[in-house]
């Protein structure tokens, strides 16, 4: 389906700043700088809202029938996270947190992240604080004080956290027992971490990726430059490097499979279901779809003037979802389905 000719189904003005696209697979929410808004794969409106003064989101996490969004914190308000229905737009509840601040700064707040959402929980990090929230009520569950200074990265594995100490270590953290109970010294700086079930990646800022299992380093690979994201690909691991290359290795074992190249660096963006790889390439202004197996690219699209500013690329249905300026487009390699019948 892929290979058919991209046909260009609808374009939806928003006559604000686009900031963010997402899409929970039933619907396309757009973030600008003023609005939220939320439209059907076929464009037609379902709502928006006017963000509130203190609404200076820069976190935005979907999930089927919900938003989640975090406030960033100034001198004059505190951080918040709200969820909100993505058919309705309704705030189904609002969680005020405590400004935080770096200790090097008193007059610079920490930003609150979410770090990770299950059916019923939605985990927080504020400062040195890890809170648990109800999902459904918005109400806290339990609160953690984390004794280990966190420098960036964070990721909630059962019972434990994984993150980067400041001192170039990634450490494996037991919420139960209050300690950490596992350290690696990587002798770099560390950028990145990435969970496949029992696995887990992480990456330097030299192009090292590392798979981490069992608490050892079971495999190390390295690319051309640091890497800017990672794509799971099913028993392969795809690779964003700033080298200008995507790099597909083996999961199981770190072996090279192969490597494409690229004229500058671009966003990636992978459909399982579809078994692709999305690539734009901002300095030419071309889309590329690739086969995830071996890196050839089956398709292109030639994005006109140039003036897509993609924070991502979105993939809803059969659509590829695109932004420009203040606008939204979507794409399609099959016939583009209709707007609803208004009478």
């Amino acid at each position: 389906m892929w290979k058919n000719p991209l046909q260009r189904c609808w374009d939806f003005s928003v006559g604000d700043f686009v900031t963010d696209i997402a899409s929970d697979n039933e619907v396309l929410l757009i973030e600008t700088e003023n609005n939220i808004i939320s439209i059907d794969e076929t464009s037609d409106f379902l709502w928006k809202i006017t963000k509130e003064d203190s609404d200076n989101f820069y976190q935005f996490k979907t999930e089927t029938g919900n938003i989640l969004v975090t406030s960033r914190p100034s001198l004059h308000s505190s951080p918040s996270i709200k969820k909100i229905s993505s058919r309705t737009g309704l705030i189904l509840w609002k969680f005020i947190l405590q400004n935080s601040f770096d200790s090097k700064n008193s007059n610079f707040p920490i930003l609150s992240k979410i770090i990770e959402n299950t059916d019923t929980e939605v985990n927080l990090l504020n400062g040195d604080e890890f809170i648990v929230l109800d999902k459904q009520t918005g109400l806290v569950k339990k609160k953690y004080i984390i004794p280990v200074e966190i420098s960036n990265q964070l990721i909630v594995k059962s019972a434990e956290l994984l993150f980067f100490s400041r001192n170039k270590s990634f450490i494996t953290f037991s919420l139960d027992e209050n300690k950490s109970i596992n350290e690696i010294d990587i002798r770099n700086k560390l950028t990145g971490i990435y969970l496949d079930k029992s696995n887990n990646l992480i990456t330097d800022d030299t192009g090292n990726l590392f798979l981490v299992n069992n608490n050892r380093i079971k495999w190390k690979v390295k690319t051309g430059a640091q890497i800017v994201d990672i794509k799971f690909n099913k028993e392969n691991i795809a690779v964003n490097s700033n080298d200008n290359h995507l790099y597909q290795f083996a999961k199981k074992s770190g072996k090279f499979l192969w490597k494409k190249r690229f004229q500058n660096r671009f966003l990636l963006s992978y459909s399982e279901k579809a078994g692709v790889f999305f690539i734009f390439v901002k300095s030419q202004g071309i889309l590329f779809i690739l086969d995830s197996e071996n890196g050839e690219i089956i398709n292109r699209l030639l994005l006109e003037n140039n003036s897509y500013i993609l924070s991502k690329i979105v993939i809803m249905g059969n659509n590829i979802i695109v932004s420009s300026d203040k606008s939204v487009i979507a794409f399609s390699p099959v016939q583009c389905e209709r707007k609803a019948s208004s009478n």
